[in-house]
């Protein structure tokens, strides 16, 4: 085990940000008025230039699976600190968890950014999706896609159409609504990846592939914690779990995590553990108790005592405001 540590550890460790913070859909919202629903989906659009604000600048994890189409002008994104050129002719991915900065844009900048979070996601019910998953994983190390102008029509269009399905909140079935829109803009995606037999592998990948059977060597222990830990935060707050299913030690988890990020993994965990207790408090009608449970905490003192810890007030001073 010391060995497959020491071997892998000269290319794992990228530069610590330790300046972050973690956001939600909600958070970004806040400064973007963005077209939104229950803080699970949302579609933001600016309309000239660094109007676009998603961190201020700042390093930020954004809790919330993420597409950038650029509709004029270019931009700067910094992703695991890697820099990229936001341009017509690409199609951004970026999963929950990638430390991302908005660095600079043209004057005539403008893009449309779909952002969905994970609880959103799980609720549809479609084959498809468990194939869609694969490739947001698979384009951890390359976040970009080229995309035609026919292609970036048809992804506008599909984006806009969630817009829409968003907007109509008078809907008796307004949520399964914007799901359909969602699912549409999925398959747009997947086809428009499964065509571009260069994007990752050098062959077209078969719809049959799944999480557990994708070659792992390709991937860092850092990429493939980020990976579990959006998966499983919620039910799982032990660092021995990420450790046993990434195949190291706990204190190896724990360096990784801490070396890349400046936390340690027990802090990152709490802290998305906390953005989504604020969430739910903030933004649902859920009682306290069934927030616990969600969160799997293991009764609601513990949950409380969290909580207290982390904002300094208890769940239910938080809710009152």
């Amino acid at each position: 085990m010391k060995n497959i540590a020491a071997q892998t550890e000269k290319t794992i460790f990228a530069p610590v940000m330790s300046n972050y913070s973690i956001i939600s859909i909600e958070s970004i919202d806040s400064y973007n008025h963005g077209t939104l629903y229950k803080d699970e989906i949302a579609v933001f659009e600016n309309v000239c230039g660094k109007d676009l604000n998603i961190g201020y600048g700042e390093p930020v994890f954004v809790n919330a699976y993420s597409y950038m189409l650029c509709v004029s002008g270019t931009a700067t994104l910094s992703i695991n600190g890697k820099s990229f050129v936001v341009a017509r002719d690409k199609l951004f991915l970026m999963q929950p968890l990638f430390l991302f900065r908005f660095m600079d844009a043209s004057e005539d900048f403008e893009c449309m950014f779909l952002a969905v979070s994970p609880s959103f996601g799980d609720k549809i019910q479609m084959k498809e999706l468990l194939h869609h998953i694969v490739n947001f994983i698979i384009s951890y190390s390359q976040p970009s896609v080229n995309i035609s102008e026919d292609e970036h029509w048809v992804l506008s269009d599909a984006v806009s159409e969630i817009k829409r399905q968003i907007e109509r909140n008078a809907h008796l079935y307004h949520e399964q609504l914007i799901q359909n829109a969602l699912i549409r803009f999925y398959l747009e995606t997947d086809n428009i990846i499964d065509k571009v037999d260069s994007y990752v592998t050098g062959t077209i990948r078969k719809i049959s592939q799944t999480k557990k059977n994708i070659d792992k060597s390709k991937y860092s222990i850092f990429q493939r914690l980020i990976v579990l830990v959006s998966d499983n935060y919620r039910k799982e707050h032990e660092v021995q779990f990420y450790a046993t299913n990434l195949g190291v030690t706990v204190q190896y988890v724990s360096l990784v995590m801490k070396r890349n990020t400046g936390r340690s993994l027990v802090t990152f965990i709490r802290e998305l553990l906390f953005c989504d207790a604020r969430n739910m408090l903030r933004l649902t009608n859920k009682s306290i108790q069934q927030i616990a449970w969600d969160l799997n905490f293991s009764d609601l003192p513990s949950f409380s005592k969290f909580f207290k810890k982390m904002s300094g007030k208890s769940p239910l001073e938080y809710r009152k405001g």
